[in-house]
């Protein structure tokens, strides 16, 4: 029986099945996230919002610490495309890789539009500190 949280309110729902695209299309929201667990990869599973969002996810551990990788949305993949999906996500695990904080950091690598606005201001700076007489 799973332990209740340190607010000692009840844990998430939590049910094992073979997830297929008949079971994703089966899952109702309830008043909590439930997560329905595959049975045949650990560690993945199919998370049910209260608002009825559906997306799948894989949880693994990381340095002593629980970590949730979301995969994507469930009306967007089929359960095969991210069961495989989910293996990668393992495999890259097992291999001593985060793959949640390597999404992380990839969201926080500089995008080309803002290393354009960054040059653009660059620019603009050295234009105004020119007069007519000091252009090159």
């Amino acid at each position: 029986m799973p332990r209740p949280r340190s607010d000692g309110s009840p844990p998430n729902q939590t049910t094992r099945v073979r997830l297929t695209d008949a079971a994703v299309r089966r899952a109702k929201p309830t008043t909590q996230r439930t997560l329905l667990y595959d049975t045949d990869l650990r560690g993945f599973c199919l998370s049910v919002e209260p608002s009825g969002s559906k997306a799948f996810k894989v949880i693994y551990g990381h340095e002593g610490k629980k970590r949730w990788f979301t995969i994507g949305r469930a009306d967007a993949l089929s359960v095969t495309r991210a069961r495989n999906l989910a293996r990668e996500t393992i495999a890259r695990v097992y291999q001593g890789g985060d793959p949640q904080s390597e999404r992380s950091e990839r969201k926080r690598a500089a995008t080309f539009g803002t290393l354009v606005e960054q040059y653009l201001a660059d620019k603009k700076v050295q234009a105004g500190k020119r007069t007519l007489g000091q252009s090159e």
